[in-house]
């Protein structure tokens, strides 16, 4: 075990752990890259993401940091469940959003929810600036949204 504390130990910067982060952020770019070419991202990312996040966090925090764990697993991915249900969003981006949730717990899990959430805002209002059509397409929005 102290093997492994040390070796863990380097991926930390000032009581920081770096290693849930540096997870997140390469599971986020391989799905992002498996979307972009297939448009989906598959269960063969996320089910071992997520379950490497839960064991993680069993080693570092035992049951309490697993049920943290957990409990991330299933809040952070609300939204994209939601908008799944809906129609109008992918299994994948949940179940991402969900093992992301598994490494970070819940409060960074919540920041980068938000921070996503932003920024798939900020470029759905490009897109609208960049359509042809964008007059109506405000004027619509504007109607459903007085509606």
């Amino acid at each position: 075990m102290a093997i492994i504390d040390e070796s863990l130990a380097v991926f930390s910067a000032q009581g920081m752990n770096l290693l849930p982060w540096g997870a997140a952020i390469g599971a986020s770019l391989a799905a992002a890259i498996c979307d972009i070419r297939t448009t989906r991202i598959p269960n063969l990312l996320t089910g071992p993401a997520a379950g490497l996040g839960l064991l993680y966090a069993a080693y570092r925090g035992g049951w309490p940091g697993l049920g943290e764990s957990a409990a991330a697993c299933l809040l952070v991915p609300l939204p994209y469940v939601v908008l799944f249900l809906l129609g109008q969003g992918g299994a994948g981006d949940a179940k991402l959003m969900g093992a992301l949730g598994a490494w970070l717990g819940i409060a960074d899990g919540l920041i980068v929810l938000c921070s996503v959430a932003a920024v798939g805002a900020v470029f759905a209002l490009l897109r609208v600036l960049a359509h042809p059509q964008r007059g109506t397409l405000c004027r619509n929005l504007a109607s459903s949204m007085y509606l």
